[in-house]
């Protein structure tokens, strides 16, 4: 049994998979304590008409460091083709919109991989956060996945960066 503020929670294994927010929720099932590092990534993505440019995935060679693969092109289901993301440590869990990129900031890596691309061809698109649990520049990127040390009823899967 898991005690929460809210309830108890009757079950042999309760996986904590809260993202962002797992090393808060570890605490209230009283499982170990870590830390999650929220890093935002940005996207720009390309205008309609450049859209026939990028058919598939497009990536660089990963970064020297190990932490991540850069800036790639992704194209989605409904057509949209996006540029990024970016990786931005932040205080906040959050903040998903306070002193965003600007869109030059893309034309650079854009050109990278398709060097047609021109600052008319870009614009702003979304972002996200990432729950890492390494600051940067400590490590090669890390998760969690296995049974928690101290609640033997908790799995932990923190740290997830990627639906990949």
């Amino acid at each position: 049994m898991l005690h929460t503020e809210r309830e108890r929670i009757h079950a042999r294994v309760v996986v904590n998979a809260a993202g962002l927010y797992a090393d808060e929720v570890s605490g209230i099932l009283g499982g170990e304590r870590f830390t999650i590092y929220p890093c935002r990534g940005e996207y720009a993505e390309l205008v309609p008409a450049r859209r026939q440019l990028v058919r598939a995935l497009v990536y660089p060679l990963p970064h020297a460091s190990g932490h991540g693969l850069g800036v790639h092109l992704t194209r989605n289901t409904s057509g949209q083709v996006w540029l990024g993301p970016t990786a931005r440590y932040q205080a906040r869990k959050d903040d998903y919109e306070s002193d965003r990129e600007p869109v030059e900031a893309y034309l650079e890596p854009a050109r990278t991989l398709l060097p047609e691309v021109t600052l008319s061809d870009l614009r702003l698109s979304g972002s996200g956060i990432r729950p890492k649990l390494i600051r940067p520049a400590k490590r090669l990127p890390t998760s969690s996945f296995r049974r928690d040390r101290e609640n033997p009823a908790v799995v932990q899967a923190a740290g997830i960066e990627s639906p990949g």
